[in-house]
């Protein structure tokens, strides 16, 4: 599984969009949320306008999660928000 991207987060924010040739990949995250949720949010526009992907590629504790994208030529990014004093490792992966 070719990692695509990683990071961390201390504070909220997005991470660098990465460019995603679509099919299935995970997201991996752990540390300390300090009560945030961390999203996955896809960009077809080349990364000018970022969807957040609803509720089933969020997570608000260690943990992962898988998704399926189209397979167009899509960026992808995560998303930190509502976090009190986070230390988040996090990686988005391509499931080939």
């Amino acid at each position: 599984m070719p990692v695509r991207s990683s990071g961390t987060f201390t504070a909220d924010g997005n991470s660098a969009g990465v460019s995603f040739p679509g099919g299935m990949g995970t997201v991996h995250a752990d540390g300390t949320f300090g009560s945030g949720t961390l999203a996955l949010a896809v960009s077809s526009d080349g990364g000018t306008t970022y969807t957040n992907g609803g509720t089933s590629v969020q997570l608000t504790a260690e943990g992962l999660f898988n998704f399926t994208l189209p397979s167009d030529e899509l960026m992808v990014r995560l998303e930190l928000s509502g976090s009190t004093a986070p230390d988040i490792d996090w990686w988005i992966s391509a499931n080939v």
